[in-house]
């Protein structure tokens, strides 16, 4: 079983866990233990899969082949050049506020360029973006950790760079992980913390963390580590946030092929890298 999840929730890969609980109850035998990944999930993924890949080619039973139908003669579809790992930087073209005065929700619509680029996008297909921290939030964490910017640190399947950039394009630093905050617990022996933690404290712990971010706890909670450590303990910015924010629903107008346009709705958060909060940041 590979549970997919985010251990922001409280029931982290609930339902892998419970299916996977299940089919041993009714007597199935794992193959491969349960893994539960975070939103990042890719490489461990990748991992676990290849071993199960070799346990089965290990056991397979020799059979004979079914008969193979005949090659399809379809034309395969479109596919898009850019993904999640090599997304497409265009120039954010207008940012219109929908609502009427007055309203509860504020709704804006967004367009973007993408005039000289092959980007096939058809009904069903799910349009992200891809989040960049504020650079206010960036200097505040370095102020808050007393860390140079400067300072370079190696990331995974990315070439070198400075802490700067990679706080700001690689990752998160204004939601409190749940790792993230039993590491500052048990770093002080916090016992506020540790007690926060504990598995019928949920609803406590969630009040506790409203209107919080990492630099808000690290001020209350200071944390000594140098900026290759930080690098390693810090979630990507890669997940959880962009997989949230591949939403379909992107369209194009009449007339305007060369323009993508969104609906999305805006927030009052602070300084958050989530979709809802790209309205308020984006300007043309």
């Amino acid at each position: 079983m590979l549970a997919l999840g985010d251990s922001s929730y409280r029931q982290f890969c609930g339902f892998g866990r419970q299916l996977d609980e299940r089919l041993a109850a009714l007597g199935a035998e794992r193959i491969q233990p349960r893994l539960e990944c975070e939103p990042d999930y890719e490489a461990p993924a990748e991992q676990w899969l290849l071993e199960l890949c070799g346990k089965l080619a290990a056991h397979s039973i020799e059979a004979p082949l079914p008969a193979q139908a005949a090659p399809s003669t379809a034309a395969a579809p479109e596919r898009n050049p850019y993904t999640r790992a090599h997304p497409l930087r265009t120039t954010l073209l207008s940012n219109r506020l929908l609502n009427g005065a007055g309203a509860e929700k504020e709704t804006r619509h967004l367009s973007f360029d993408l005039a000289g680029q092959h980007f096939p996008y058809r009904a069903g297909d799910a349009l992200g973006v891809w989040p960049i921290n504020s650079p206010e939030l960036v200097e505040e964490w370095l102020s808050t950790a007393a860390l140079d910017g400067n300072a370079q640190v190696q990331l995974d399947n990315q070439p070198a760079m400075t802490l700067r950039c990679a706080l700001s394009e690689h990752l998160e630093i204004a939601r409190i992980s749940p790792d993230l905050l039993r590491r500052v617990a048990a770093q002080g022996n916090h016992g506020q913390l540790q007690a926060l933690l504990e598995e019928d404290q949920h609803a406590a712990l969630q009040g506790w963390l409203w209107g919080r971010q990492l630099p808000t706890l690290l001020r209350e909670f200071p944390l000594a580590l140098d900026a290759q450590q930080w690098v390693g303990l810090l979630e990507t910015l890669a997940t959880p946030a962009v997989l949230h924010q591949f939403k379909p629903g992107g369209y194009a107008q009449r007339g305007a092929p060369d323009r993508r346009h969104r609906a999305l709705p805006a927030s009052g958060q602070r300084t958050g890298r989530c979709v809802l909060d790209l309205p308020g940041r984006s300007r043309p």
